[in-house]
């Protein structure tokens, strides 16, 4: 059923217990090279707390890079993977890189682990921003494209504020 959902362009993104439950393997690199194997072109694997892993074509090879999970206090779990996922998704609707995308997701996904259920400790963009801003990414690389409903083309994270595309 998996082999014959996946398309040479389609992005997976998955956690390793669910492909450990469904196909049994339980190694990372198992499980990108599996999904690639299927004509996946771009793969992001959850790796709980910590972090994730991605991997995209780019021409003829596929690159990888480890996205490192955050320090947090864990109180509650629930919905953090769809916290994930969600964000995840509304970067790269936006434009933003495969890479950027995961760290602002891993960022998100982290903190809301630290209450209790799945829809209050969701985190707002500045406190994802502020938890990006004490890790060593360089939040000037994180620069994504508007909606093409836009008049600007682009929009940037300064400061603590994020600037959201037509006030969105």
């Amino acid at each position: 059923i998996l082999s014959g959902l996946v398309g040479s362009e389609m992005c997976i993104e998955t956690g390793l217990e669910d492909v450990a439950a469904l196909v049994g393997l339980h190694e990372p690199d198992a499980v990108i090279d599996w999904a690639h194997a299927l004509g996946a072109s771009s793969v992001v694997l959850k790796l709980g707390s910590d972090g994730a892993l991605i991997s995209q074509r780019v021409g003829d090879e596929y690159r990888r890079e480890r996205i490192p999970g955050h320090a947090v206090e864990l109180v509650d779990a629930t919905g953090a993977g769809d916290c994930f996922c969600g964000n995840l998704l509304a970067r790269l609707a936006r434009g933003q890189p495969l890479a950027d995308a995961a760290r602002y997701a891993n960022a998100a996904a982290a903190l809301s682990v630290q209450g209790f259920g799945a829809v209050a400790p969701l985190p707002r963009a500045d406190a994802v921003i502020a938890r990006l801003r004490d890790t060593t990414i360089d939040l000037d690389r994180v620069v994504a494209t508007r909606p093409a409903r836009c008049q600007s083309d682009r929009f940037n994270l300064t400061g603590a504020r994020f600037q959201e595309p037509c006030g969105v």
